[in-house]
């Protein structure tokens, strides 16, 4: 395991071989839909928490986190579409109400740009609330 620190937070990493191993091990004993779901649920409650501070005095901090955070955040609603469907992932996305700011952080403008044009795609998307702010992302990523 390896450590990167910020003034923030320190953040760990896996060397790729262990991860695997764990993975596979994960995979052997049958839990990985209950730990997708955690995951899930806990950088969904994140991701809720930096959003609410990009209008405070804190919002730095909050995008610097997020941006950190980016590729966990968009996994979190990846399984959201996969489990709950696309309206329970569409209304995750338009929750978060991510704004122009986020294109500051490229790392996270992308994945959000490819998040959104993925479920923008969908069939009957247009149909459902908080596709507007899906449609927009979308949008300017072509």
């Amino acid at each position: 395991m390896t450590g990167s620190g910020r003034p923030s937070a320190t953040r760990y990493r896996l060397l790729e071989t262990i991860r695997q191993y764990a993975a596979e091990h994960l995979h052997q004993s049958g839990g990985v839909e209950s730990a997708r779901d955690a995951h899930s649920v806990h950088y969904r409650r994140l991701a809720a928490e930096l959003a609410a501070g990009w209008t405070t005095r804190d919002q730095f901090a909050a995008y610097a986190r997020f941006a950190d955070e980016i590729a966990n955040i968009v996994a979190a609603i990846e399984w959201v579409l996969e489990r709950e469907g696309l309206a329970a992932a569409v209304a995750v996305f338009d929750s978060l109400r991510f704004n122009g700011t986020l294109a500051h952080s490229p790392r996270s403008y992308e994945h959000l740009g490819r998040l959104a044009v993925a479920l923008a795609g969908e069939p009957g998307v247009e149909d459902l609330p908080g596709f507007g702010s899906v449609g927009n992302w979308a949008w300017n990523r072509l």
